[in-house]
């Protein structure tokens, strides 16, 4: 094939070129050689490098032929969004796990799967956590991405990592390379303090190195107490308390150097360091308040992305990644050895992957992609010596896009090897993961329908697999379909005051099996085993209207609402069969109103969902209140003596109200933040 390749591309490519095109083929075919797993998966739309033609075009596209919803810069500031949390949240199908207060633990569950069906992928490379599985989302701040899409199965694009296909939904966040306009620097600064002790200073370093190359320096430190009052219910008993041990001290560093020359080659480069301490304030227990937990967080990561492609219809990227973090772990207390406990984790990963798509036809497009990676964790709370898995993942794609007529198809080969270097290791996995996506989108692009389907797993986390006394070396992968069926309809052409206008609505059915549960053996002694069974049928709606209403006045409105029946069906009879699962509300949604001028604007927002369990049986002991947050915000954009920027201010939960997310940690009440950016 490699030669044919060669052929049709007219034999203009040199030795190396020939060198690098087998062994290319060479290692795309190696896991196949080891004897178990051969070929991989499909994204839909992939026209080698239609970047430079991104930010609005490519998301109506892709909000037409897949699931998948994307939030701008401009976006997030018309809709008064304050974190990566609350954007999250004014997105069809999430629900946030959020522990409370800023910088607290926020994790992502899509159309009901768990956060551990949730990938996040980062300037194109997957950000992993092979002890626990879930990634902490209150590392990311809005400021590090020009872009956030979440898409569900499989994107529009089939010239990506095999890994990025290895997901049922997927979180990217993306930041585009720095654009100069003529400038050979630009520096941008930007202060944010608020309520809690709220401080978060934040720098921004772009430059133009010469040529074709540029820089991007960011960092920033976030602090907060996070002390913030909370009612406490005990009955007839009700009095005011105030969160403790809630300090919050973060910091992150982030070196980025681009490539983009005028041809289709693109590179860059990504050095990211981020620090993190956290005191854990725990759940609120009645008349205790103290608690002396306390946890160090640090990441470093490198990886680097490569991409060119030929006239020939040729293209070929390279992604390698090197990842180190390490969890420390503090508790104090008399029930302890020295009235310490100190549990560590160190993590570190290494990751490669090469793709290949070729072109032959406008219409017609294939892609095969091959990824390695190698995983190994070492902790004082496992009792097996640091574990490892080698993980290799192969994904062929093919997609025809003709008229009004999209397909795309997917087959993901996927081999994983376990081993450790002391004690029982966990069973290897191997599995084929077909998908298939269809769309019809006419030519005047006012309507279209899509449908999909996508057969996915998940591997057991090193935690489900090792951790003592409830780690289960041979549990199974816990396997996910998806079926989902979708329409977008939009304004034809803007009309006097509805200027734009966009409905986006999708309904779907997810079935999970082999689900990772902790059941009790005994009283005291728990293990993780393959016993859980779940459907999931819901519908997600997105509505969004751009009007001008005046000369110099106009509005936006976005709504989302989302509705899930997701249900155990694990023990058919049992007085808990088909009860809604743990934190799953059957009603959420949000929407905001922003009101545009040329001196000021103002954002009216709010999320609401109904009652959940904090368990898979649905007791009134486990229920947790249904609730809603309205949050305003005002901001100006100006310019003063030569220096560009822009002064916001924010007031969040405006009602004060009262609400837990996760049982038992109380959210903030009503607070504030006032933020000035600078651009100079």
């Amino acid at each position: 094939m490699a030669e044919f390749l060669i052929t049709r591309c007219g034999g203009k490519f040199s030795e190396r070129a020939r060198l690098v095109l087998c062994l290319f083929f060479v290692f795309a075919l190696f896991p196949a050689w080891a004897g178990e797993v051969v070929l991989d998966s499909l994204r839909h739309d992939a026209e080698e490098l239609r970047t430079v033609e991104v930010k609005a075009d490519r998301r109506r596209w892709n909000n037409r032929t897949v699931a998948a919803q994307t939030l701008t810069a401009g976006d997030l500031d018309s809709q008064g969004i304050t974190d990566l949390a609350d954007a999250l949240r004014r997105m069809a199908g999430t629900n946030i796990r959020d522990y409370g207060g800023v910088g607290g633990m926020k994790t992502l569950s899509v159309r009901s799967m768990g956060a551990t069906h949730t990938g996040v992928v980062y300037d194109g490379l997957s950000v992993t956590d092979c002890e626990s599985g879930q990634i902490d989302l209150s590392r990311f701040s809005l400021e590090q991405v020009d872009r956030l899409s979440l898409v569900v199965g499989d994107n529009a694009d089939i010239f990506v990592p095999a890994r990025t296909l290895a997901s049922a939904a997927t979180l990217y966040l993306s930041s585009d390379a720095p654009v100069l306009s003529g400038r050979n620097y630009r520096l941008e600064t930007r202060f944010s303090a608020g309520s809690f002790g709220y401080v978060n200073p934040r720098v921004k370093w772009e430059q133009r190195l010469g040529g074709d190359w540029s820089l991007r320096l960011q960092g920033d430190f976030l602090r907060a107490d996070n002390r913030y009052p909370f009612t406490l219910v005990n009955h007839s008993l009700v009095t005011r308390e105030k969160r403790t041990n809630n300090t919050v001290r973060n910091g992150m560093g982030e070196v980025n150097v681009y490539y983009r020359p005028a041809s289709a080659t693109r590179f860059q480069g990504k050095l990211y360091y981020y620090d993190s301490y956290k005191q854990l304030p725990g759940q609120v227990v009645y008349y205790n308040p103290v608690n002396h937990e306390s946890q160090r967080f640090r990441n470093v990561f490198g990886q680097v992305h490569y991409r060119t492609g030929w006239a020939c219809g040729l293209s070929w990227q390279v992604n390698a990644k090197g990842n180190h973090s390490e969890t420390h772990y503090r508790d104090e207390g008399p029930q302890y050895p020295g009235r310490v406990k100190k549990d560590v984790y160190r993590q570190q990963e290494y990751y490669v992957s090469t793709s290949l798509l070729y072109t032959p036809l406008r219409f017609l497009s294939f892609s095969l992609s091959s990824d390695y990676a190698y995983a190994q964790l070492s902790s004082s709370v496992i009792d097996t010596r640091r574990p490892m898995r080698h993980s290799m993942l192969e994904s062929l794609a093919a997609k025809y896009s003709r008229g009004a007529f999209t397909a795309t198809a997917t087959l993901l080969a996927s081999y994983y090897r376990n081993d450790a270097r002391e004690g029982h290791a966990s069973r290897d996995a191997h599995r084929y993961s077909p998908s298939v996506a269809l769309a019809w989108h006419p030519a005047h692009g006012w309507f279209s329908l899509r449908a999909s389907y996508k057969d996915i797993f998940r591997m057991p986390t090193f935690t489900d697999n090792y951790y003592t006394r409830m780690g289960n070396r041979d549990l199974l992968p816990e396997k996910a379909r998806q079926f989902n069926v979708g329409a977008t309809f939009t304004l034809a052409r803007p009309l006097r005051v509805l200027r734009e206008m966009e409905l986006q609505a999708d309904a779907y059915y997810n079935k999970v099996t082999d689900k990772i549960v902790a059941m009790p053996m005994n009283m005291f002694y728990w293990s993780m085993v393959n016993v859980g069974r779940v459907n999931i049928a819901g519908t997600d709606v997105k509505a969004a209207l751009g009007l001008r209403l005046t000369g110099w006045l106009r509005a936006e409105l976005n709504a989302n609402y989302t509705y899930q029946y997701a249900v155990n069906v694990t023990t058919p009879g049992s007085r808990y069969y088909k009860d809604q699962i743990a934190y799953t509300p059957r009603h959420s949604g949000g929407g905001s109103v922003a009101l545009l001028t040329p001196w000021v604007n103002v954002s009216m927002h709010g999320t609401a969902m109904s009652e959940r369990y904090s368990t898979n049986e649905n007791m009134d002991i486990s229920r947790i209140a249904p609730h809603h947050e309205l949050g305003l915000a005002v901001y100006r954009d100006f310019r003063w003596r030569g220096l560009g920027g822009s002064l916001r201010a924010d007031v969040v939960n405006l009602t004060d109200e009262q609400y837990d997310i996760v049982r038992l940690y109380p959210m903030p009440g009503r607070s504030w933040k006032i933020t000035l950016k600078l651009d100079i």
